[in-house]
This record gives C-alpha cells, structure tokens and sequence, in this order.
C-alpha cells in the first residue's frame, strides 16, 4: 500500500494539503489517522459513530492504542522502544502495531467503490512512521511540509500566550524529520507551505508528478467534495475554499520573540526558504 505520511510541525498547513489531495481520484485523505474518533465530527459533517467510513471501524478497532511515542534518546539512538500514549509507560508491541495499521489501511480502501492507489495520513508523528516503516505491506512517502517557524510561534502564541516552547517544538520536528529521512530510504516530498498558498495549482501539480500521477481540474475546489479526516485543525470542517498565505505573524508578533528566533533557528527557516 502507498501511504503518504505528511510531516512537520503544528500549523504547518498539513489540513490544506490533505484535504487538496483527498480531491484526487487515486487518494484518499484521511486526516490524522492517529486520532481518528477524538474528536465528535468526521470533516463529512457527521458523528464519527455515523460517518459511513469510520462507523465500521470504529466498532472493530481499538483506536486508544494509535498514538505511540519514543523517547528522545531512544529516537536518537534509533531504539525500538515505542510507547502509548497514556500516562503509565505502556510498551507497543511492534509487530501487533504494524498489523493493526495495515488491516485499517486496507479497510479504509476497501470502503470505495473507485481503486484508490494512495492513502494520506497527516498525522505528523515522526515516531508513528518510523515504526510503519518496518512493514513489509506499506509502502511509505514523506511529504514533509515546512511553514516559516515564525509563522507557526505566532500561530501558538495567538492560542497559548506562550512563544519559546513552540520555537523549540518547531525546530525539534523538522530536525527529526531531517534525522528520520537519512536514516531510512523512503520516498521523500518537501513542500514549503508559502509555495503552496501562494501558487496552490503549481505546487499540487508538483507533489503529484513525485507521485506519478496527474493533476485533476476543480482539485483546489475542496469544499465541492466529501472528505473523512479526522483531526487537523477548524477549517476541515468550514465552508471556504480561499487559499491565502496568513502573514498576520509580522506585524503581530512581537519583535523580541522574531528576534529571539532569529538568533536562535534563523538559520534553518533560511534554509528551508531556499530548499526546492
């Protein structure tokens, strides 16, 4: 199974692009595959109890036992020590993990009537991935999506009152995302979230060329189409198809916080500025 894995940090723009996508007649978006039902509404408008692709699996799944993580150590020393998400260290077993993946996976495909050839979990958890990539069934592609770190601080910061934190949580996932990539030979995509809201059709026709296939006329028309993510942030559930660049971060943020980045991470957000 193709599965593109969208990687990066919070408000990176990773709803945008999974819900273009999932306009594809060969993809199926599914959001963050990870935190299917923790939410009340399926992005169909529904209950995920009701939504017609999730209510099966929902019945059939333990949806608790998604979400894994690693620590940092055992990330850098690239350990096979995952764990749940709970508050006790619940150990995953690996080879259960993967199969229970691949057996949602196939359901999800199975579910439509029209051969889909890729499915896009924009789950952005490096560890997830990592593990998914020992799968003898998963064929697995990074789409790794970077947005301007000052424009994420100030994302958080609008939400949380809170800056440092989301500084270092920026630069933390895309240096793992960076480690991740050299250390496993899986397809690689990068996508600059401002290339993409500022010239949508050019980007999208990139990322599908990477993936073998053609773009569709009305793909940036999302809202004309039906789609089941689970998680991402609110605009999977509105109604607009406007596709803008949010630049609010220069002249909101404040300047100590775009000068302690600067010091800090400018050196990688000019990087990325200039990575193709």
């Amino acid at each position: 199974m193709n599965i593109v894995f969208i990687l990066g940090s919070g408000h990176c723009g990773s709803t945008l692009l999974d819900l273009i996508l999932d306009c594809h007649s060969k993809i199926i978006g599914v959001g963050e595959f990870e935190n299917v039902g923790k939410e009340k509404l399926c992005s169909c408008g529904r209950d995920f109890e009701e939504c017609e692709l999730w209510k099966n699996i929902l019945k059939h799944r333990d949806l608790s036992k998604l979400k894994i993580f690693r620590t940092k150590k055992d990330f850098l020393l690239n350990k096979n020590n995952f764990y749940y998400y709970k508050k006790e260290m619940r150990s995953v077993d690996l080879n259960s993990y993967i199969t229970e993946n691949e057996n949602m996976f196939d359901q999800v495909l199975g579910f439509f009537d029209q051969k889909k050839d890729f499915i896009v979990d924009s789950s952005k958890n490096v560890d997830r991935f990592e593990l998914l990539f020992k799968s003898n069934y998963i064929r697995p592609i990074i789409l790794h999506v970077v947005r301007d770190g000052r424009a994420v601080t100030w994302s958080y910061f609008k939400k949380y009152k809170k800056a440092m934190p989301y500084m270092w949580k920026w630069f933390a996932q895309n240096f793992k995302i960076y480690y991740l990539k050299k250390r496993n030979k899986a397809d690689y995509v990068f996508v600059r979230y401002e290339n993409l809201a500022k010239n949508p059709k050019k980007e999208i026709e990139r990322i599908l060329n990477s993936l073998g296939l053609v773009y569709e006329e009305n793909m940036l028309n999302f809202r004309n189409f039906t789609h089941h993510q689970a998680g991402g942030n609110r605009m999977r559930l509105s109604g607009t198809n406007e596709i803008k660049e949010d630049v609010s971060w220069k002249k909101n943020l404040p300047m100590k916080y775009r000068l302690l980045f600067n010091i800090l991470f400018g050196w990688l957000n000019f990087y990325y500025a200039r990575k193709r």
